[in-house]
């Protein structure tokens, strides 16, 4: 006779111990020592050292002071001026010459817009950096939570099955039980102890994720045990109509095309104006000095033509990005709206819904009514119920994130920070 077992069957977990209640005891039988309870770190918390640490976000800070710098340069005039001084050795004769570069053709102008546009594309580009390492955060967050709940069902079901293979052997020595029921108690311990090794590898894939990204030790760290505290609920603020890479892509098109009015200004060399003096014994002279370039072969082509081709990739990068931001916030709102009425539609109290199940199936082996592995394959369907109504929560969790993030509602974002 072969037996075949539901993929989900070894989380014999959680709601399960009221089957053979036999309590969880220590060494010598005593009762186990309780640790001393901590406060959990708080998602909030949790994005707060986030955001004074990632890389994303010191990169888009580093961008903003550059562009900063940009504006700061182009405040006044785009070259600084020339002096030349020329001293006569072992003769009378001395010569100070000085000139300023200027644009004749508006260049200045157009060198100021485009450090303008960089630096609000920088901007942009930093609020939106906060928003999606904040959404990231709150993720892993809920991953991390997630899969410690998964080894907590594991390691309920792995102790239950080694309480239920210890009574099975006790009614095979009493005549109570047969041969396959020891067999199948054994195979559901073997189920058990494999699926609590694969809930502590994935344990520790999303708790080294958490760590990388906060820089926090996770060694004795204690997290909340609902998702959804890392959820926030949607504001009731309305949004700005644009999001802000789509502000950040608009202000990238503006910067390139003054970008490319500036190269096209610089057809027309600036004119150098300045002075001169020299003295030479007795004699000294002074006057004004003009330097102009001809642009007989170099017409500056090659500037105009990269900032050209650079304001048509700006305006298809714009284009992509009100795309986006209109199809992550349509798909977004559908998807959140319908994970919510799924969890309502299902009921938020599930686990009390199992463990009177799993109570029934107790009292329905100990009646005679089920024998053991009707005992074991009904258990197994509950529970897989009750792992799929986490991972229902963590849906709708992770949708709710989805959603503020496609909308950039700030209240991603701890208090006080924008």
């Amino acid at each position: 006779m072969s037996l075949l077992l539901p993929r989900g069957w070894g989380r014999l977990a959680v709601a399960s111990v009221f089957l053979f209640a036999v309590p969880a005891l220590g060494q010598d039988g005593e009762e186990p020592l309780v640790a001393e309870s901590r406060a959990p770190l708080l998602p909030d918390e949790a994005v707060q050292a986030v955001l004074t640490t990632s890389p994303d976000i010191r990169a888009a800070e580093a961008e903003v002071k550059a562009a900063q710098g940009q504006v700061a340069a182009a405040r006044l005039l785009l070259e600084n001026p020339e002096v030349e001084v020329e001293v006569a050795i072992g003769g009378d004769r001395t010569e100070v010459s000085g000139s300023q570069a200027l644009s004749v053709s508006g260049e200045g102008v157009h060198a100021r817009r485009a450090a303008r546009g960089a630096l609000d594309a920088a901007e942009a580009d930093l609020r939106r950096a906060r928003l999606e390492v904040a959404a990231a955060t709150r993720l892993v967050y809920i991953e991390a939570v997630v899969s410690r709940q998964n080894v907590d069902l594991a390691a309920e079901g792995y102790a239950l099955t080694g309480r239920l293979r210890a009574a099975v052997d006790r009614q095979l020595e009493e005549g109570e039980a047969s041969t396959l029921d020891l067999r199948l108690s054994r195979m559901a311990e073997a189920q058990a102890a494999a699926h609590l090794l694969d809930a502590r590898s994935a344990e520790g894939d999303a708790l080294g994720e958490f760590a990388a990204m906060t820089q926090l030790s996770v060694t004795d760290l204690v997290l909340t045990t609902d998702p959804m505290e890392a959820a926030p609920l949607p504001s009731t603020n309305s949004p700005d109509a644009d999001r802000a890479d789509v502000v950040a892509a608009r202000a990238r098109l503006q910067s390139a095309e003054a970008e490319y009015a500036r190269q096209r200004a610089a057809t027309v060399p600036m004119v150098g104006i300045g002075g001169f003096y020299e003295r030479e014994g007795a004699d000294s002279t002074f006057g004004p000095t003009i330097t102009v370039t001809l642009p007989l072969f170099d017409r500056n082509q090659a500037g105009r033509g990269e900032a050209l081709g650079a304001t048509w990739t700006a305006e298809a990068d714009l284009g992509s990005a009100q795309a986006r931001a209109a199809a992550e916030q349509g798909t977004a709102e559908v998807r959140l709206r319908e994970a919510d009425q799924l969890l309502t539609s299902v009921g938020d109290d599930l686990t009390n819904e199992a463990s009177a199940a799993l109570a029934s199936v107790e009292a329905a082996y100990l009646a005679g009514e089920f024998d053991l592995l009707e005992t074991v394959l009904v258990q197994a369907e509950i529970l897989d119920g009750q792992g799929a109504a986490l991972e229902l929560q963590a849906g709708l969790a992770t949708a709710r994130i989805d959603f503020l993030l496609a909308v950039e509602d700030a209240a991603l974002l701890p208090r006080g920070v924008q």
